[in-house]
C-alpha cells in the first residue's frame, strides 16, 4: 500500500503542476498588444513561474526570491549590462506601476474571491487572532481523538477498519492534489502578473514625458487645466454596419454621424469630447475594416497615430473572419516596432438587443449571475468574441446604440477607457517622444520651484 500512495502521490503532483500551468497561462496570456522585445520578456517570465515550486503562503521569502528573479530577468533583458537594472525606472513611473498593480488586484479580487465585498479587514484580524489563540491546542484534541478512533475502528473490526484507512489514503491524496492545484495555480498567477508588470514598466508603457512631469508644477499656479500630452485619440473599427458610427453618436450624446442600412459616407471623421468627469477624447470614426483594408495606407496612418482601440463587434455577426484578419494585421504593424507601442484594444459589442430571445430586451442585465435568458445569450456572445479576437473578456462591453437617448451601458465604456488611459497616455508619449528623456535642468528647476511653493504654502497652513 506505501508503494502505491508513494506513485499516486507522484501522479497526483505531476497532474497538479500540468493542470495548473494550463490555467495559470490561459488566465494570464501575453498581452496581445506587446511587440517582440517584450513577447521575449514573457518567455522568461514563463520559464520562472514553471521552475519555481509552489508557494506555501505561510512564508514571505519563497515568494520575494522569485518574484525578484522574475523582475531582474525582465530588466536584464531590456537594459543588459546595467547595473542595479530592476530600478532604471523613474519615481513617477514606480508610482504609476504601483497604482496599477492595485488597481488589477482590486478587480481580481472582487471577481475571484467569494464574499469579498462583504468581508471586512477586521474579520480577517479576527480569525486570525481565533486560530494563534486556540487552533494548535484544537489540532492536537482532533488529532488525539482521531488516533484512538481509528485503533477502536481496526480492533473491532479489522476489514473496516483496513477499508477506512484505504479511504483515508485516498481522500489526503485528492485533498492534497486539491492544494497543490490551488497553490501552483496561485503562484504561477503571481509571478506572471508580477512580471507583466515588470515589462510593461522596463520597455517603456508607463515612461512619463518630460512635460507630464512637470504637470504638478504647472497646476500649482492653475495655469493648466488641460492634459499637456492632449486628449487621448481613440479609433473606432469594426465591419460595416458593426455600429461605429451609432457608438460615435451615443458617446457624443447627439447626431454627428448619418447611420443607415448602407454607410452613409467613407472618410474617416475626427471629433473632439470634453464632458464634465469624463476624460477628454478624441474620437475617429473609420470606414468598416470590410470597405478598408486594413493594410490601406490611410487607415494604417490612422492606427499609428491614435493612443486606444475601441473594436465595433456586432453580437449578431456571424462572420468574424474580416474581424480576426484585420486586427491580426493591425498587430502585426507593431510587432517589430521599437519607436511605437500598440494602443490597448478595447471592445464594444453592439446589437446586444438582438440576441436570442430577440422580443425581450429590459436592460440592466446582470452578467455575473446571468439569471435571465438574455443575460445569458450576451455573456456567451462577450466570450465568443473575446476567444476569436484575442481580447479579454473584461474589455469587452455590452451596448445598446440604436437609439441615444436609451443607449446602454455607454458609462460603463466610458469608466472601461478612463481605466486605460495610463496606457493609452504611455503610447501617446511614446509616439510624441520617440526616447523620452534625459535629465533636463529646466524640468528639475521647475520641479523645485513647484516644491519649494508646495513646503512655503504648508508652513503658513500649518501657522495658521
Amino acid at each position: 500500500m506505501g508503494a502505491a500512495a508513494f506513485a499516486l502521490r507522484i501522479d497526483i503532483a505531476r497532474s497538479a503542476m500540468v493542470e495548473a500551468q494550463a490555467e495559470a497561462e490561459k488566465a494570464s496570456p501575453p498581452s496581445p498588444e506587446w511587440g517582440a522585445r517584450e513577447e521575449e520578456a514573457w518567455k522568461l517570465v514563463q520559464q520562472i513561474a514553471r521552475e519555481t515550486q509552489p508557494f506555501s503562503f505561510t512564508e514571505a521569502e519563497p515568494i520575494r526570491v522569485a518574484l525578484e528573479r522574475a523582475v531582474d530577468a525582465v530588466a536584464t533583458h531590456f537594459h543588459p549590462g546595467a547595473p542595479h537594472a530592476r530600478l532604471r525606472i523613474t519615481l513617477p513611473e514606480g508610482l504609476l506601476l504601483a497604482e496599477r498593480l492595485l488597481r488589477d488586484l482590486r478587480v481580481a479580487i472582487i471577481t475571484h474571491v467569494p464574499g469579498a465585498r462583504s468581508i471586512r479587514l477586521s474579520d480577517a484580524a479576527w480569525a486570525k487572532e481565533t486560530f494563534d489563540r486556540y487552533g494548535e491546542a484544537t489540532r492536537r484534541v482532533y488529532s488525539f481523538a482521531d488516533v484512538i478512533l481509528r485503533l477502536v475502528r481496526s480492533v473491532g473490526n479489522p476489514k473496516g477498519g483496513f477499508l477506512a484507512e484505504a479511504n483515508r489514503l485516498l481522500i489526503g491524496q485528492v485533498g492534497g492534489f486539491l492544494s497543490m492545484r490551488l497553490r501552483a495555480e496561485l503562484t504561477l498567477l503571481l509571478i506572471h502578473e508580477i512580471g507583466r508588470a515588470a515589462i510593461d514598466a522596463h520597455s517603456g508603457r508607463l515612461r512619463l514625458a518630460d512635460d507630464e512631469l512637470s504637470t504638478a508644477a504647472r497646476v500649482e499656479s492653475e495655469a493648466a487645466e488641460e492634459d499637456l500630452v492632449g486628449p487621448v485619440r481613440i479609433l473606432l473599427l469594426g465591419q460595416v454596419n458593426a455600429g461605429k458610427s451609432s457608438l460615435l453618436n451615443a458617446m457624443a450624446e447627439q447626431v454627428h454621424r448619418a447611420v443607415g442600412p448602407t454607410p452613409m459616407r467613407s472618410d474617416v471623421e475626427e471629433l473632439a469630447l470634453k464632458f464634465e468627469g469624463r476624460p477628454e477624447v478624441v474620437l475617429i470614426d473609420t470606414p468598416g475594416v470590410g470597405n478598408e483594408p486594413a493594410a490601406s495606407k490611410t487607415l494604417r496612418d490612422k492606427v499609428e497615430t491614435a493612443d486606444l482601440i475601441i473594436w465595433v463587434a456586432s453580437a449578431t455577426q456571424p462572420a468574424r473572419s474580416l474581424d480576426v484578419e484585420a486586427l491580426r494585421k493591425i498587430r502585426a504593424i507593431f510587432k517589430d516596432r521599437t519607436d511605437l507601442h500598440m494602443p490597448p484594444v478595447l471592445c464594444a459589442m453592439t446589437h446586444i438587443d438582438e440576441l436570442t430571445p430577440a422580443f425581450e430586451w429590459v436592460p440592466p442585465y446582470d452578467l455575473i449571475r446571468a439569471d435571465r435568458p438574455k443575460a445569458i445569450s450576451i455573456r456567451e456572445a462577450i466570450e465568443h468574441v473575446g476567444d476569436l479576437l484575442d481580447i479579454p473578456c473584461e474589455r469587452i462591453v455590452p451596448v445598446y446604440v440604436r437609439d441615444i437617448g436609451g443607449a446602454y451601458n455607454i458609462d460603463l465604456l466610458w469608466n472601461l477607457i478612463a481605466s486605460r488611459l495610463d496606457e493609452a497616455r504611455a503610447v501617446k508619449i511614446r509616439r510624441l517622444q520617440s526616447v523620452a528623456a534625459g535629465f533636463s535642468v529646466p524640468a528639475v528647476l521647475s520641479q523645485m520651484a513647484a516644491g519649494g511653493r508646495w513646503l512655503a504654502k504648508a508652513i503658513r497652513q500649518t501657522r495658521s
